[in-house]
């Protein structure tokens, strides 16, 4: 995660007296080392190369992007696209490699704290049934062991080096992400830019606000201690949350930005429903837990609605029209479908016993 073309090293110069003191920060990115056009795409790929403009300073070129724009998920979005005129956004502006994620550092972060308590638990002698299931990672876990085994993994960890090695892994993480993602004036999280720019080229995105923006709330970043000010900026992101234009009627766009591309405004995807009920949750915050209960309850009557009419769960829906499916993209829109099922499943496992209590709460 620390080397190679996906890790970007990032230069902290502080003066320090008479001396200057270098820190590297290193944060992800998506990246591909392809030259060629995409096997499934072929066609469509040629055609984006032949428009690709010249002033384009791409990481690993147009092939590369267009394929780390892929590897994303986010297949495709305004975030990974220069905007033309007119704010346009044209895939042969797409520059995918040239921005650091949020969600991308976020997922890492995360990943990075779970393996050091996994290699915790795993060196201590007492260990939970099942211990690596999911659920035996949250507080407690299951079985009676479970929270004898917590205790010994919160004063062992220190004593595990590859433990050591992942927990320090997530500090610097949380360190970089804090100095170069942070937006103060937004007060969210937002990705980061690298390489230089032509004249008059615009930056990917172009400070687009997104459901990304918000994901270090699912990763719990702000509760590191090494974030500056993590409460202050657990709230302020709760509250441009709310401002953002995000949250509609049928669930959370995946961007405010409209442009025909499937990963942005107007549709809402399954997964990151649950990324931001769960982030929400995990605030503890009120204004939070409030917001996450809308959000439940919209995504489960949109999906219900949709079903109803069409007798389809669908692999993404339109978050302005609940009920009616998301469009856009390369392919004609999926029936199914799995992590739509997925997410209602597990939304109805964890609030259905009080949904009537959140109706009348949200009206």
């Amino acid at each position: 995660m620390y080397e190679g073309e996906h890790a970007v090293k990032l230069v902290e110069e502080e003066k320090e007296g008479e001396t200057k003191a270098k820190t590297t920060h290193v944060l992800n990115r998506y990246w591909t080392s392809t030259s060629y056009p995409r096997p499934e795409s072929y066609r469509e790929d040629l055609k984006i190369y032949t428009k690709t403009p010249v002033s384009a300073n791409l990481y690993g070129g147009v092939y590369a992007n267009i394929a780390a724009g892929a590897e994303s998920g986010w297949d495709f979005s305004s975030r990974w696209i220069v905007p033309g005129l007119n704010d346009t956004y044209e895939l042969p502006d797409i520059e995918t490699s040239n921005v650091l994620p949020v969600e991308l550092n976020a997922y890492l972060y995360r990943m990075e704290r779970n393996l050091a308590r996994l290699h915790t638990l795993q060196a201590t002698a007492v260990l939970p049934p099942l211990a690596f299931l999911a659920t035996n990672m949250k507080e407690g876990g299951v079985g009676a062991e479970a929270p004898a085994a917590k205790a010994v993994a919160d004063v062992g960890i220190l004593s595990v080096p590859k433990a050591i090695e992942y927990s320090l892994a997530a500090d610097r993480r949380a360190l970089a992400m804090d100095k170069y993602m942070w937006d103060s004036a937004g007060g969210m999280w937002a990705d980061y830019v690298v390489g230089p720019r032509a004249a008059g080229r615009a930056a990917p995105g172009r400070g687009v606000v997104s459901v990304s923006n918000f994901i270090p709330l699912w990763a719990g970043l702000a509760a590191n201690p090494l974030v500056e000010e993590g409460e202050v900026k657990t709230t302020r992101t709760i509250a441009a949350l709310k401002m953002s234009g995000l949250i509609q009627v049928g669930g959370c766009l995946t961007t405010a930005k409209t442009t025909g591309e499937q990963w942005d405004r107007p549709n809402a995807w399954p997964p990151l429903q649950q990324l931001m009920i769960e982030g929400l949750e995990r605030t503890g915050l009120p204004e939070g837990q409030q917001l996450a209960e809308a959000l439940v309850k919209a995504w489960l009557e949109s999906n219900y609605l949709g079903w109803a009419s069409t007798g389809y769960m669908h692999e993404k829906y339109n978050g302005l029209v609940p009920g009616a499916r998301g469009e856009g993209g390369e392919y004609y829109p999926q029936v199914g479908f799995g992590w739509t099922n997925g997410v209602v499943l597990h939304l109805l496992k964890v609030y259905g016993g009080k949904m009537g209590a959140i109706k009348k709460k949200t009206g």
